[in-house]
Formats: structure tokens, sequence, C-alpha cells
């Protein structure tokens, strides 16, 4: 079949969902090999003329990107190894275990109510930067505070190998049967 890579039709097409080869060969096309610095795409030299018609492109390359990023998350799930790139958790921000107790904390600490509530009240990181901007976080509020605060456990991404964030091991299917294979012989 003929190919023909575009915003539109590769929105609903099968192929785009399972790494269309044209259209990651579009990226390709635009997009130099980023390791040369001389064959780098230099957008301040673009004309307006060539910076239209990579714009209109966008979202095509966008698509590409994401199905590449995809393509890599699913070969490193199953174990397959993906040179220069591994699994992560994304970071997710702080939040608070029990709202009422830290928000009566943070009054007797001389946060007033707005202070302390932007509809909701504020979270782990704000609180620190509010109290340590009074000069009212000690290590025992830090410890007072860590106690109310959790951190979820973030989505699965790819990231380069120099990230300083700790890999993501993909769990054996085998190690997770409540049973052992010597049970089931």
């Amino acid at each position: 079949p003929v190919f023909n890579p575009g915003t539109d039709q590769c929105r609903w097409c099968a192929a785009a969902k399972e790494g269309c080869p044209a259209q990651i060969q579009q990226l390709m096309d635009l997009l130099p090999d980023s390791t040369n610095e001389t064959e780098k795409l230099n957008v301040e030299t673009l004309t307006n003329e060539e910076l239209s018609r990579h714009l209109k492109k966008a979202a095509a390359y966008e698509q590409a990107i994401k199905q590449l990023r995809a393509t890599g998350t699913a070969r490193l799930l199953e174990g397959q190894e993906v040179d220069g790139f591994k699994l992560v958790r994304s970071l997710k921000h702080k939040k608070w275990t029990d709202p009422k107790r830290v928000s009566i904390y943070l009054q007797r600490k001389g946060l007033k109510q707005d202070e302390r509530y932007k509809m909701t009240l504020i979270s782990p990181s704000q609180a620190e930067k509010e109290l340590a901007a009074r000069g009212k976080l000690s290590t025992k509020g830090v410890q007072t505070l860590e106690k109310y605060t959790v951190r979820p456990e973030g989505d699965i991404v790819l990231a380069p190998v120099s990230s300083n964030r700790p890999e993501y091991v993909v769990p054996n299917p085998i190690d997770e049967l409540p049973v052992t294979m010597d049970d089931l012989l």
C-alpha cells in the first residue's frame, strides 16, 4: 500500500497506532541526527515559508514522536533492550494524607486561612516554602509535615539512560504467581 501520512488521515488509521513506518520516516526526513552538531535544524535561519511548512506538519511530527515513545516503552516492558533508554517512574507532586490536621498545624504556625488555602489546602512544597520564608520551618516541623505527606507512584515512562531517576524493573510474571512451580508439579 501507498502511505500518505498526515494529521487528519493518521488520526483514524490503525497503522498509526502500531508504528506506521511512513509516518516515522516523515519525521526522520525532517529531523537530522542530533548527534551531529553540523546537521541540526537551525530554526533561527528558517524563512517564514519554511517555518509555516514545518508548523503545519507539527501535529504529524508530534504523533510520530508519540508512536516512537510508545513503541520504545512497549519493547522495554517486554524485556527487550533499547540502547540508551530505560523505564522510570514519572514524577508526581506530593499530596497531603490528612489535610485537616495539616491545616490546623499551619494555622498554629501563623498562616492565615487565605495563605493556607487556594481553594484547596496548599501543597506540601508550598507549605514548606511559606514556613521557610517566615523562618518557621524547623527540622521537627519538616518531620511533622512529612508524616502527612505522600508522593504517589509515577507512571512508567521512557527516559534517557543518563536520567538520575532509578530504573523501573519490569516484574517477572513467574514471580507474580501465587504458587511456585513445585506446587504445580
